[in-house]
């Protein structure tokens, strides 16, 4: 299930779901439970997690957006794509460390991460447009 274009895209959106998680249990934990539980309009000084948290939150929506849509284009068209098992892979592989070295601060790898995943989506577009065209 996991080598398929749709177990990605599964495994992309749950992980997305762990991002969210993620983001409420660091603010819980640096501002306290009433916090959390308020409207969040209070002004507070949000920590480099919360700041790394969300922009890895939204680069995760952003590659969802191009790659779920590719993704099930290809499934709509009944295209056949090659390698779609390494796209899919590749795909978790890239974004789980690109989640992991974007939390931890580390730039090279984790642009390194995030260029296996886009390498990954980037083929497969490129498959669905020729099959498309």
């Amino acid at each position: 299930m996991i080598e398929t274009l749709h177990g990605a895209l599964l495994t992309n959106l749950f992980l997305f779901a762990l991002l969210f998680a993620a983001q409420v249990a660091v603010r819980t934990g640096t501002h306290g439970l009433v916090y959390s539980l308020s409207s969040l309009d209070a002004e507070v000084e949000s920590t480099t997690l919360e700041d790394r948290l969300n922009r890895i939150t939204r680069n995760q929506l952003e590659f969802i957006v191009l790659f779920g849509l590719t993704a099930i284009t290809s499934n709509q068209s009944s295209l056949s794509i090659d390698h779609e098992n390494i796209i899919a892979l590749s795909v978790i592989a890239g974004r789980s460390l690109y989640v992991l070295m974007a939390s931890t601060g580390v730039p090279v790898l984790r642009s390194g991460s995030w260029l296996i995943a886009f390498a990954a989506w980037g083929y497969l577009a490129m498959q669905v447009a020729v099959g498309a065209a």
